[in-house]
């Protein structure tokens, strides 16, 4: 999935917002509803994920992943809102299989 954010400065260049849904998701309500999403972003967000699971105990990552994730659940990439805008301002640093992201770019909502 990194690969295609860090390509889309080349290859989306004339696309601003981007909607990525994996091919097993179906939805039970308009694509409007979730697209409507971007409208709450606040102006340093750049991409939207949900948590992977509610219930730590009970979630993937938790229970089997041997690799870091984020949070406390890690997040669900099958659907995921992408600014590609303020994605290709942001400057990541890459290096190797690993991409760091400033601190600053990552936020958590409290309930």
């Amino acid at each position: 999935m990194m690969t295609v954010i860090l390509s889309s400065q080349v290859i989306l260049k004339d696309v601003d917002s981007l909607l990525y849904v994996d091919t097993d998701v179906l939805f039970l309500r308009p694509m409007d509803d979730i697209w409507s999403l971007f409208k709450s972003f606040n102006s340093t967000q750049l991409a939207a994920m949900a948590p992977e699971h509610e219930v730590p105990k009970i979630g993937w990552y938790s229970r089997f992943a041997r690799h870091p994730f984020y949070g406390v659940t890690g997040v669900n990439s099958g659907v995921m809102l992408m600014n590609l805008t303020r994605i290709r301002s942001t400057v990541f640093k890459v290096r190797s299989n690993t991409v760091e992201i400033p601190h600053s770019l990552v936020s958590r909502k409290s309930k």
